[in-house]
């Protein structure tokens, strides 16, 4: 009789009790619950496919049905990678932990943790922190070289945006300042796939290890503290617990077979640079951590890379280095004269000295009223500072042409506004200011190396040419614009 039953009526393996009518009902829908599998629909949701179709199963008996009939949950069979050789590979993963003890508000803070697991010998160093940032990863390799006093060869990493641009299992990009400390310490990134936790499976599962057994229970008051004790369950209690597959002590094995042949730990902390992209603002200054870098002209509102580290930094247009300043604290402003127009920069820069030595070349007459004006030359007025000097001579009307008037008529006739002693300034017309006073009064006619403002033209003239008496129509006689 009992080879006469239908497959649905055979005894439940374990029990002796034959199969119910919601087995066979799965078993009449074998072929569709097959294809949903196959399409990795989960089997709640299978359930409910089946349910309007008419076919009513519990949802224990669809699942014994899949497991014991479709194969359904059975993980495909593994092959594990053989170990590699005495410090090759060191693997790196991060994770949340635990939260610190409150502190004076009442707040508990979560921190994560950076976990460094050796392949070969399966000594672990863990680094707690509270951000997972490309600085901190930094920082952790840096403590995990000292740790184990030397650098392996290959570091496999996951994917991380803070270490990882863009994830590829051939050509993955990783992250430049991360890039740049890689190949400062001269080690090989080996990334794994996407979604594929076996790759490093060796610090996959130390994660939650880490978590339980090293700071669950720990009263810490900071992230330091956290640190202290982290070391030393390193070396104290997973260091001299002897692993599973090795069967040896991790600290042990790893100071016999694999210290040895590591690379020299750094002698000095790596300084990490700050990369930044600024754009160069109208004045061709840019900002890089709260500081003004002075740039060629030809960059203005143009975006280039900057990279800053202690002691320089660097702008970048593309892969070439266009310029180069000492690094300077906030609010500090680094201002090279080269990168300005030759015309400009004294202006910029409040070049007295300079603007006298180009007033000389205009004549000696000039050149005397512009050094005696100057705060610093023996006779010169006192109270003017040398940026009253500086505006005195580059921005107020003082004009300076040769007067081609009648023999007798004053060279000087009229003088703009120049800053007094006191600081106020006159206004009215034919006042003289002091520095103008003290002069000698030439009378001569078109010898006479004085210039005044044109009393005819009516025109007021440009900085430049009050100081340098350039060629314009304005510092010109109106008598002599039929010369010209």
């Amino acid at each position: 009789m009992t080879g006469c039953l239908p497959r649905w009526s055979t005894v439940q393996p374990g029990t002796g009790r034959p199969h119910g009518d919601s087995w066979a009902q799965c078993e009449a829908q074998r072929t569709v619950i097959e294809g949903y599998l196959r399409q990795r629909v989960r089997l709640s949701k299978v359930r409910t496919l089946l349910r309007r179709q008419g076919v009513a199963v519990s949802d224990a008996t669809l699942r014994r049905f899949a497991i014991a009939e479709l194969g359904f949950g059975d993980s495909a069979p593994t092959i594990p990678i053989a170990d590699c050789g005495p410090g090759e590979e060191v693997q790196l993963d991060t994770g949340w932990m635990t939260h610190l003890a409150a502190d004076a508000t009442g707040q508990r803070r979560r921190f994560r943790a950076w976990i460094f697991t050796a392949v070969l010998s399966r000594h672990r160093f863990v680094y707690p922190v509270f951000r997972e940032t490309t600085e901190s990863a930094i920082v952790a390799c840096e403590a995990a070289w000292a740790f184990f006093q030397g650098i392996f060869r290959i570091l496999i990493v996951d994917n991380p945006k803070a270490l990882v641009q863009t994830a590829d299992p051939l050509a993955p990009k990783l992250n430049p300042v991360f890039l740049e400390y890689v190949q400062a310490r001269g080690f090989h990134v080996d990334t794994t796939r996407v979604r594929h936790p076996k790759d490093k499976a060796r610090v996959e599962r130390a994660v939650s290890t880490v978590r339980d057994d090293c700071f669950a229970g720990e009263v810490l008051i900071d992230l330091e503290q956290a640190r202290a004790h982290a070391r030393q369950w390193c070396r104290e209690d997973d260091g001299l617990r002897r692993h599973s597959r090795t069967l040896q002590p991790p600290r042990a094995h790893f100071e016999t077979v694999e210290q040895p042949a590591l690379r020299p730990a750094p002698p000095e902390p790596y300084d990490i640079p700050l990369w930044c992209e600024p754009k160069v603002a109208r004045d061709q200054h840019a900002q890089v951590a709260r500081a003004l870098y002075s740039l060629p002209t030809r960059y203005v509102g143009q975006t280039l890379r900057a990279r800053a580290d202690r002691t320089t930094v660097r702008f970048y247009a593309g892969a070439v280095c266009v310029k180069v300043h000492p690094r300077l604290p906030p609010g500090g402003r680094a201002f090279d004269r080269h990168d300005f127009p030759a015309e400009k920069t004294v202006y910029a820069l409040r070049d007295v000295e300079g603007l006298a030595r180009q007033a000389e070349r205009h004549g000696d007459a000039v050149g005397q009223f512009a050094r005696w004006s100057w705060p610093s030359s023996a006779g010169s007025p006192g109270g003017m500072s040398r940026g009253s000097v500086a505006t005195h001579l580059v921005a107020l009307p003082v004009v300076c042409f040769v007067s081609r008037g009648r023999p007798g008529r004053p060279a000087l006739r009229r003088v703009g506004r120049l800053p007094s002693p006191s600081g106020s300034s006159s206004t009215r017309q034919g006042s003289e200011s002091p520095a103008i006073a003290a002069l000698p009064r030439l009378t001569g006619p078109r010898e006479s190396p004085y210039v005044t403002h044109s009393k005819m033209s009516g025109n007021r003239l440009s900085p430049a040419s009050v100081v340098l008496g350039a060629p314009t129509s304005t510092n010109l006689h109106h008598s002599d614009r039929g010369r010209r």
